[in-house]
């Protein structure tokens, strides 16, 4: 398996990445209100993460002002036996992929730099 950085071509087809956030309440707020069980959890909508300024400028500028979820899947996978594909692009989705690999932010950081120009 070939694992792309979000920044690379190969990833393009996927979807993109939408700059220009201040994500730092969103870390802070995931870090504090959701726990990371021993198994994995999945919570479509938490409503801490949906109260922050974020979620408005998300439902803003993401999806012309429609509502959104923001949720969470944490938790420590041991195999990855399932993938999930949407053909819409979903920020809540992706912060809760990221949030479930928080325990390898350094991994992820490695792999997912913005490329300088």
């Amino acid at each position: 398996m070939i694992i792309h950085s979000v920044f690379d071509a190969a990833f393009a087809p996927y979807g993109k990445v939408l700059g220009g956030y201040d994500t730092a309440a969103l870390t802070d707020t995931l870090k504090s209100v959701t726990p990371v069980p021993d198994g994995v959890d999945y919570v479509p909508s938490q409503p801490e993460l949906e109260q922050l300024p974020i979620a408005e400028q998300f439902a803003s500028n993401a999806y012309g002002g429609m509502p959104i979820q923001l949720g969470w899947c944490n938790g420590h996978n041991t195999r990855l036996n399932c993938l999930e594909y949407h053909r819409d692009y979903t920020p809540a989705r992706i912060w809760r992929v990221w949030k479930t690999h928080i325990g390898n932010m350094v991994r992820f950081d490695r792999h997912n730099k913005v490329p300088e120009n």
